[in-house]
């Protein structure tokens, strides 16, 4: 079994135990949400291009802010929280 999580939906690899590591999680469940398939991707820039590819702005951006592979680039709680979409 993956440690730390359900893999598609868990931060990537090697991160330490953080609140971005739930951010990436919610983004993923998120997207999830939308497009089921999302589980069986196999690399970051497979899930890039699906979220490029939405074309709603602020769910372009709340996705984004959730799912970059760089965990200081991703949104705080707090940012999450005042986006658009949400």
């Amino acid at each position: 079994p993956y440690p730390g999580g359900t893999l598609p939906f868990s931060a990537p690899p090697n991160e330490p135990l953080a609140p971005s590591r739930d951010v990436w999680s919610v983004g993923m469940t998120a997207l999830y949400l939308l497009f089921p398939f999302v589980s069986r991707l196999h690399s970051y820039r497979e899930l890039r291009g699906i979220i490029s590819q939405l074309g709603h702005p602020n769910l372009i951006e709340f996705l984004e802010g959730c799912l970059q592979e760089e965990p200081a680039a991703r949104f705080t709680i707090a940012r999450l929280l005042d986006a658009p979409f949400i």
